[in-house]
């Protein structure tokens, strides 16, 4: 198995959001991070 590392970061609006769960404040935060650290998703 490789090391992988994502070199990025990802917010999420600041505030009260009591209707957003904490898995997808989370997944928020990750795409955001993916996005940031310019995920290209190409194949080995």
């Amino acid at each position: 198995m490789r090391e992988v590392a994502v070199v990025g970061i990802g917010l999420t609006e600041f505030g009260e959001r009591w209707d957003t769960s904490f898995r997808n404040l989370f997944v928020e935060a990750g795409a955001s991070a993916l996005e940031n650290a310019g995920d290209e998703r190409r194949p080995d």
